[in-house]
């Protein structure tokens, strides 16, 4: 072989080296491009491999995202924060190495490692009191929903809308945090968005509204830990018709995925329909079912009213009645551990144990309502027109169900009194009040009927039967005449449960209200200035007496 002919032979071997090491090059590319968590790093020309949270957790090993945490990976810190919090994929519980990675996760802005921070200096998780800094945790939380942690959305947007842990109450800052995490798919703020509508809460009210996100947090796929509430809410909005049209077998539906998530309120109207047929064909050992199930569960549903409907069945059938309720009480317990695993609670507001109206009665801020509205609270609240302000009880009749309230500073007028001989039968008369706050929204409503009987219940003479429609809530609402004089306090309905039990018929609109004739002693030992009866002008509408007389009608919250 000559010279000539080895330039050639060199060049086609280094043509030839080009060739395989492209090959090879582009197979490692496709190789690492296939790769989901690839990244490019520009300045040096290859790429490098930079997990994602989501794949860390649904893929690795707890070793291999130590690797990754060690090497400064801020979703991997923060995963192994939360690992060593709650012990989770096989990590053991160590609150000190969960500090240490949520602060270098925390640092590179990492949520979920900010949530971290948040859980370990909060004081009611109790983790260590040592570590216990609210200002701290405050801060962390702010963090943690500024880069989108949906908890902590719900968490923050809570704080604000009950003003806890030094926040100033702000429920327009509250929907707004909602809103962020609703629309990224968070099922509690989902339900605490259709509360917003529900409630005024930052938003001015929209029963529509209000039922559209109640509908998307009630038929969620997932189990959270709203869901029971925002079943059994849209089930009242069908039975009440709120939002929508009244549809009996739609509420019940919701009240039966309600009662078997736990809700013991749902377990209750399930009994009540099963009892009555409303929305259900008629089945009373259905409904003697759901009574035990609820009074297991430590519900509200007395001894009493148990016994009754057992006076019904032989033994028998009440042996196979307890059986069913205690398959369901199992199927219960099941759905309600498997939903705390899995969503556990942002936090649970310790908001009013009751509510109900009461009416003001004097300039100096004397307030009448029903004592089993009050009675046996810690503090009372009353909701005036410039916001809620702390009342004192300052006289109980609990015979006759009335209470006195004192609220210092009030801005809103006081109503005028009438004496109770002036009411005949058959007059009509008016309430006006807060029902069910929690699902027909804070703002006052107005019902009205007659005067049914100069006696309540059993001819009670200290109380009128009256026609006024009225629900929960309405207790202590002031019951005006014509002219808006309070001639006397709502106090009960007739318990169309248990009549319905005895009697077979569903009752309605039976209500009473106690007399002014028992209200005037209690107010004799005050020296209030009261208003007294006024007489409607000729000219003067209806519609503005009724103006005028919501105006002394307050929310009252009972704690």
């Amino acid at each position: 072989m000559n010279s000539s002919q080895k330039p050639q032979h060199s060049w086609a071997k280094f043509v030839k080296f080009v060739a395989v090491f492209a090959l090879i090059v582009s197979g490692v590319a496709v190789f690492r491009s296939s790769r989901p968590e690839a990244q490019v790093n520009k300045q040096i020309g290859y790429e490098i491999v930079e997990p994602s949270h989501d794949y860390l957790w649904k893929n690795a090993s707890i070793s291999e995202i130590a690797e990754w945490a060690k090497r400064g990976n801020a979703s991997a810190q923060g995963l192994l924060a939360t690992m060593c919090l709650k012990g989770e994929k096989g990590a053991l519980p160590n609150a000190s190495l969960a500090l240490e990675w949520g602060k270098k996760a925390a640092a590179q802005g990492d949520g979920p490692g900010a949530m971290v921070l948040y859980h370990i200096y909060n004081a009611s998780t109790g983790i260590s009191p040592q570590w216990k800094n609210p200002e701290e945790a405050l801060r962390w939380l702010q963090v943690a929903a500024d880069h989108d942690v949906t908890r902590a959305q719900v968490v923050l947007g809570l704080k604000y809308l009950f003003g806890l842990d030094g926040l100033k109450n702000d429920k327009a800052k509250a929907f707004s945090l909602f809103s962020k995490a609703a629309a990224i798919g968070d099922y509690d703020a989902t339900f605490y968005m259709g509360e917003c509508y529900a409630n005024s809460w930052g938003v001015s009210p929209s029963p529509q509204m209000a039922i559209r996100y109640l509908s998307l947090a009630a038929d969620a796929d997932d189990n959270f830990f709203y869901k029971p509430e925002a079943q059994r809410k849209l089930a009242e909005a069908y039975k009440y018709g709120y939002g929508v049209s009244k549809d009996t077998q739609r509420a019940f539906e919701y009240f039966s995925k309600s009662a078997f998530l736990g809700d013991s309120t749902s377990q209750l109207s399930l009994a009540y329909a099963y009892e009555t047929g409303e929305g259900v064909v008629q089945n009373s050992s259905a409904a003697l079912v759901w009574l035990y199930v609820n009074r297991a569960g430590g519900g509200a549903a007395s001894q009493e009213t148990v016994n009754m409907f057992e006076r019904s069945f032989d033994q028998n059938s009440l042996v196979k009645i307890r059986e069913k309720a205690r398959e369901i009480m199992q199927q219960i317990k099941a759905n309600v551990v498997q939903s705390s695993t899995q969503n556990p609670a942002p936090i649970r507001p310790s908001g009013p144990k009751s509510s109900g109206t009461g009416v003001i009665i004097s300039s100096s801020g004397l307030i009448v309502t029903a004592a089993h509205v009050v009675e046996g609270s810690s503090k009372v609240e009353v909701v005036l027109v410039d916001g809620p302000r702390e009342a004192s009880i300052v006289e109980i009749d609990s015979k006759n169900d009335l209470a006195i309230l004192r609220v210092k500073g009030s801005d809103n007028p006081a109503a005028p009194l009438a004496a109770s001989r002036d009411v005949k039968l058959g007059q009509p008369v008016f309430t006006i009040g807060f029902p069910n706050t929690d699902i027909q929204g804070a703002s006052p409503k107005f019902t009205r009927g007659e005067i049914s009987s100069v006696s309540g219940i059993r001819d009670e003479p200290t109380q009128w039967q009256i026609s006024v429609p009225v629900q929960n809530g309405n207790s202590g609402s002031p019951l005006f005449d014509e002219s808006g004089n309070v001639v006397g306090i709502v106090v009960s309905k007739l318990n169309a449960f248990e009549t319905a039990k005895n009697t077979g018929d569903l009752i309605q609109n039976v209500n009473y209200a106690v007399k002014n004739a028992y209200l005037f002693p209690m107010l004799e030992k005050f020296s209030d200035k009261l208003e007294g009866p006024k007489k409607r002008g000729f000219f003067k509408k209806f519609e503005s007496v009724v103006e005028d007389s919501k105006k002394s009608v307050v929310l009252i919250l009972a704690y």
